[in-house]
């Protein structure tokens, strides 16, 4: 299913869309769900520190942000919740660019921001990542996710008289900040829709990072599961992913 066959389906994921303003109690109530640690939220109007965050040795995380966080995507809460308690990069990276949006008075920071071409290969005998990139980035993620986007080299070349019986359809590098799609994709037996979804999954581990637990990296934890089950037609992917998997190889 093509955004243009459902430009404003029920089904069509809400979560990384421009939400209307939240109260501080609202805001407050997001950031403290699910955590013993409480975070005390004061809101600002300084546009020279966007966001402030003191860790006292006692008591609460003490966030202070500028009131137009209130109005943030989802996509930058979540990243700002992450943050105050882990402190990871990834998450930092999402509230930094949204922060420097919102030190930019013009209405530019409502449009999508073209990335750097200067990636590999984007146009396929089919498919034209980049375009389906903007599409996926506008309708889930409110536009705001930048990275670069390529087809990648197909290597599932024989080894030993036998040719691998899978493929990864996509991969995220979080170091060159780089998604590549695998080039069998580019295929007319592979419905747009489903290259699609290979994106906005890729796409989300940007919003939602690898975890560690027990020394193990998890690449998709709970957080990131719960939100790629809402993807539209999300049942009918994972049963093409697998019937795919007879066709491509």
């Amino acid at each position: 299913m093509s955004s243009e066959n459902n430009p404003n389906g029920d089904d069509q994921l809400e979560l990384f869309r421009q939400v209307e303003s939240l109260s501080l109690d609202d805001f407050s109530a997001f950031l403290n769900a699910g955590s013993r640690l409480p975070v005390d939220v004061t809101v600002t109007q300084n546009r020279v520190t966007m966001v402030s965050i003191a860790y006292p040795p006692l008591g609460p995380i003490r966030l202070r942000v500028h009131r137009a966080f209130l109005a943030a995507p989802l996509d930058v809460r979540i990243a700002l919740k992450q943050y105050c308690r882990t402190r990871r990069k990834a998450a930092w990276t999402v509230v930094a660019a949204y922060a420097r949006d919102i030190g930019d008075d013009s209405d530019e920071r409502a449009k999508p921001k073209r990335r750097s071409s200067v990636a590999g290969r984007t146009k396929g005998r089919l498919f034209d990542l980049d375009q389906i990139f903007k599409d996926v980035n506008v309708t889930f993620f409110s536009g705001r996710l930048k990275c670069q986007i390529e087809w990648g080299r197909d290597r599932n070349t024989q080894r030993r008289g036998r040719r691998s019986k899978s493929i990864r359809y996509g991969s995220w590098n979080p170091t060159a900040q780089t998604i590549r799609i695998h080039p069998r994709l580019d295929d007319a037996r592979v419905p747009f829709e489903f290259v699609r979804y290979i994106i906005f999954h890729e796409m989300l581990h940007i919003v939602v990072p690898s975890e560690l637990s027990n020394g193990r990296r998890i690449d998709h934890p709970p957080a990131y599961r719960k939100l790629e089950a809402q993807y539209p037609n999300f049942e009918q992917m994972k049963v093409l992913s697998r019937e795919l998997l007879d066709v491509l190889v």
